[in-house]
């Protein structure tokens, strides 16, 4: 199965999983972020958002590495856009599953 170019792209094996998700706040996904050891820079972004880069590559902070913005209040219909990200980020590199971003 060829591995997508967009999020939006991205089939969703644990969908029924989206229900767990719709409540969470930045700081949850902050900690999601560092649990699958993606980059998030000191002081966690300029104003309200939070960047989080590709793991392991050269310039963490370059445009190109953005894997995720975690808006400060991301209200439900946004979370499962979320996890698209999160899961194209991981089928990409290869350093994480669709299964790790729902742990």
């Amino acid at each position: 199965m060829p591995i997508p170019k967009l999020s939006s792209e991205v089939k969703l094996d644990y969908v029924a999983l989206g229900l767990r998700i719709k409540n969470h706040r930045q700081k949850d996904w902050i900690t999601a972020c560092k649990r699958l050891e993606l980059v998030i820079p000191e002081g966690g972004g300029a104003g309200s958002h939070v960047a989080v880069y590709k793991k392991g590559s050269r310039h963490p902070y370059d445009s190109a590495c953005l894997v995720l913005t975690i808006v400060k209040k991301p209200y439900p219909q946004i979370q499962l856009s979320m996890v698209k990200n999160l899961v194209l980020g991981g089928l990409q590199s290869g350093n994480y599953t669709e299964k790790d971003v729902w742990e």
